[in-house]
């Protein structure tokens, strides 16, 4: 068995490749570690979430993708991470520890432990984005030798705020929406494809209140929000968004932070070892 796939590591117990039966542990470790203003922006918004995840270990164990790996100590869990490689860049989604388990270095374990399987797979480097808000985690990265490398800007608004700015036009599938409604009812998260003015846009359903404007390019992501504002999905209450351009928008806007992705190189000497 490869060694980064079953490794004691002292206080941290073991991390091992998490198993379906884990998915309730993660989704409260995840629940803990995050504050609520972040977890506004994930699709960890509902409690039938944790059957998502439950779905994204199996696909792992199966298929290899997403990467998910958990700190087990004498059975309970302390921590754990999904990441995910993208463009031979090995991409931290999530890392957590539960509250009594921090300031152990168990986070530190398991960043590392990351590190390993990026460099396992040949990844020419790792990523992760983090919210610039968030000064503790951004020092964080930034000690284990992370660096800036772009940022996003993402925000929620009040749906209702882009009520009467668009003129409509998201084709959407009603065989493929009504499916998208039942998969979010069951798993707390969906997303569902559709054309506007003839540009491909993909678009999240969180919690049966939120959508989320996947296709940050294209026809933009305001263009998106306004002609959902005149779609089947305008009872919603909340909309995320994310564009490359500081937004400048204040009318129903709740929240906006800067993600920063965050960036560190793999050396050939560590694929190597």
């Amino acid at each position: 068995m490869n060694r980064n796939h079953y490794k004691n590591f002292g206080i941290a117990g073991i991390i091992r490749r998490a198993s379906a039966d884990d998915a309730l542990g993660i989704y409260s470790i995840l629940r803990q570690a995050f504050s609520p203003l972040y977890l506004k922006f994930t699709i960890y918004q509902k409690s039938e979430s944790a059957s998502y995840l439950r779905e994204q270990i199996e696909a792992g164990n199966s298929i290899g993708t997403p990467t998910i790996f958990v700190a087990d100590r004498a059975g309970t869990l302390s921590g754990f991470y999904i990441a995910d490689e993208c463009d031979r860049e090995f991409f931290l989604s999530y890392i957590a520890t539960g509250i009594y388990a921090r300031g152990k270095g168990i986070g530190r374990k398991l960043l590392l432990h990351f590190e390993g399987m990026g460099s396992e797979r040949g990844c020419a480097a790792l990523g992760l984005e983090v919210f610039e808000s968030n000064n503790y985690s951004v020092e964080w990265y930034l000690r284990e030798g992370y660096r800036p490398s772009s940022k996003r800007y993402v925000a929620r608004f009040d749906l209702a705020a882009f009520q009467n700015e668009g003129k409509g036009g998201l084709v959407l599938d009603s065989f493929e929406l009504d499916r998208a409604f039942q998969k979010e009812e069951k798993l707390g998260f969906s997303c569902i494809s559709g054309f506007l003015s003839d540009d491909p846009v993909k678009i999240g359903l969180i919690g049966e209140d939120v959508a989320n404007v996947l296709s940050p390019r294209g026809p933009g992501a305001f263009a998106v929000a306004e002609a959902i504002a005149q779609s089947p999905l305008a009872n919603r209450r909340w909309i995320l968004l994310t564009t490359y351009e500081p937004i400048l928008k204040d009318d129903g806007l709740d929240s906006l932070e800067i993600s920063i992705h965050m960036v560190k190189k793999i050396s050939r000497r560590d694929q190597a070892r």
